[in-house]
């Protein structure tokens, strides 16, 4: 059963105030204003039984290793069915932190920068094809399509976030022209032949990449010769040392914040790729000073305000348990996050570069 028709209009009336207040004068102010208030009415809507579901997802975070088995599988679509709603309420749509590039810009304007930067990469262009490998709602792949002009297929191991990207390259007329999208999960083989695509990218997916050697093999086997990759990835610092308990810490209330049950050292992640057949060209965090924490303080006084509101109303009776335990849950861990990535113990904008050889098969 959903929340009361008033307790949700409550709970919207408010949530636009804020959203409103904030984005009135950023960059795509409408659609960023719009697609909150969408957000919102579907959150409201939610039957209670998903949001406790979604509550009972973080029991991901309580492991060190996401090993895929159908229990993980079904925590992760819980979690993911509501968390693309809670995101876009904000500035984190797309649910990645971009790196730093421009401290007179906020996270969602840092993002559009990076995706040009990437796109320019990748060298795409009218006639080719790309592949997004964790699209969420297809927001990266939409703008990279508008951008460059190339097909992007973009897959996504959770069917609510397909027919949400399918729905809106719908309304925008990129569907089946320049964007289509495919339920998968990437811990299996890709669903595609050898040689397919000009180019592939991901944004901050593999916290829950079950064999990192296994799939950046499958990635070498769908670009074609001479085709380049790139990577985004949220790593560890090079400040991060286990044996330091307060590091250890700080790492297992970050994660949940970044949506990962395992974050990995930058060697890692090269070594797999390179291990796959592609030659290295960058790799680096691409952030100002390498750190993202003014990005992550300006989303800290957006969320925890609005937090506070909702608590607020939850206490005195106007909003029920559901709306502020979701909103609570996410926000927990963001100082941790804030604190790690001051002390380079997390890198949430490391970028890998690369490609693959002409004359590899």
């Amino acid at each position: 059963m959903s929340f009361s028709r008033n307790a949700a209009a409550l709970f919207c009336a408010v949530v636009a105030y804020f959203v409103g207040s904030k984005l009135s004068l950023r960059e795509d102010a409408w659609y960023r204003f719009t697609t909150s208030l969408v957000a919102v009415k579907a959150i409201a809507s939610m039957p209670e039984s998903k949001l406790e579901r979604f509550l009972l997802s973080y029991r991901m975070f309580e492991k060190d290793q996401f090993v895929g088995d159908p229990d993980e599988v079904g925590l992760l679509t819980d979690y993911y069915s509501v968390l693309n709603h809670l995101c876009a309420i904000g500035n984190f749509e797309k649910m990645y932190l971009p790196p730093f590039y421009d401290a007179q810009r906020d996270v969602y304007e840092n993002q559009k920068i990076y995706e040009k930067k990437m796109a320019d990469w990748l060298g795409i262009g009218p006639g080719d094809k790309a592949l997004d490998i964790g699209c969420g709602r297809g927001r990266i792949a939409h703008h990279v399509a508008s951008y460059t002009g190339a097909h992007v297929t973009g897959i996504n191991v959770d069917q609510e976030q397909i027919n949400l990207a399918r729905a809106y390259a719908r309304d925008t007329g990129l569907l089946g022209k320049l964007v289509d999208f495919k339920e998968a999960n990437y811990n299996d083989p890709l669903p595609f032949p050898d040689n397919h695509f000009d180019a592939v990218y991901y944004v901050q997916v593999l916290s829950y990449s079950t064999n990192l050697t296994a799939f950046f093999k499958e990635v070498m086997r769908v670009v074609k010769p001479g085709g380049k990759v790139a990577f985004e990835d949220y790593v560890l610092g090079t400040e991060y040392n286990g044996s330091v308990a307060r590091h250890v810490e700080l790492k297992k209330l970050y994660e949940p914040v970044l949506g990962g049950v395992e974050t990995s050292h930058p060697a890692v992640f090269k070594a797999a790729v390179e291990a796959a057949g592609f030659v290295v060209s960058h790799h680096a965090d691409d952030s100002i000073n390498a750190r993202q924490f003014p990005l992550l303080e300006q989303e800290k006084n957006f969320w925890l305000p609005l937090t506070a509101v909702v608590g607020f109303l939850h206490r005195i009776g106007l909003v029920p348990n559901g709306y502020f335990d979701v909103m609570e849950r996410m926000t927990a861990g963001t100082d941790a996050l804030i604190e790690a990535d001051r002390d380079g113990l997390v890198s949430c904008g490391y970028v890998t570069l690369a490609q693959k050889p002409s004359g590899a098969r």
